[in-house]
């Protein structure tokens, strides 16, 4: 995709701005201003659209396989969340511990419906779907624990 030069979006500035003075000097009302307006940007944009359908048959970049583009993503989203525990030094002096509990049954779908979309998912098979908890108690736990050192807190005053 190309990029719009900075002079064409300083020139669409000015138009507007010349328009809205010459508009307003001749005496019109605000809700004519606003009409014309939408038909004022419009047309500035009707050659932009012609050169875009004109040169949609043209072959550009070869589109990346869904895989790809999911995998890229990810990476990139794991790196931006690694990047943030270290900006909020979530690891530093040690990892944080997490424990999680089942929610109440009132707040969640019931466990079958859960294991039937589960097992509904593209991709899965039935090797993975034996590994499953079979109730949602059975996904509660904790993250792991690094032990704490003596020397990571100053002492209490």
């Amino acid at each position: 995709m190309r990029r719009v030069p900075k002079w064409v979006g300083l020139l669409y500035v000015v138009m507007v701005g010349a328009f809205l003075a010459w508009y307003v000097a001749r005496g019109h009302q605000v809700a004519d201003l606003v009409k014309f307006l939408s038909a004022f940007t419009g047309l500035l944009a009707l050659p932009a659209a012609v050169i875009a359908v004109l040169h949609r048959g043209k072959s550009g970049p070869v589109p990346a396989r869904l895989e790809e583009v999911a995998d890229q993503l990810a990476q990139g989203v794991r790196q931006q969340w690694e990047a943030e525990a270290q900006v909020r030094r979530l690891n530093d002096p040690f990892p944080l511990s997490v424990e999680w509990v089942a929610a109440d049954a009132d707040l969640v779908e019931s466990w079958p419906h859960l294991r039937e979309l589960a097992e509904g998912w593209p991709g899965q098979s039935s090797e993975s779907a034996s590994a499953w908890a079979v109730s949602p108690r059975g996904l509660a736990g904790e993250g792991v624990r690094s032990p704490r050192p003596s020397s990571a807190f100053p002492p209490a005053v």
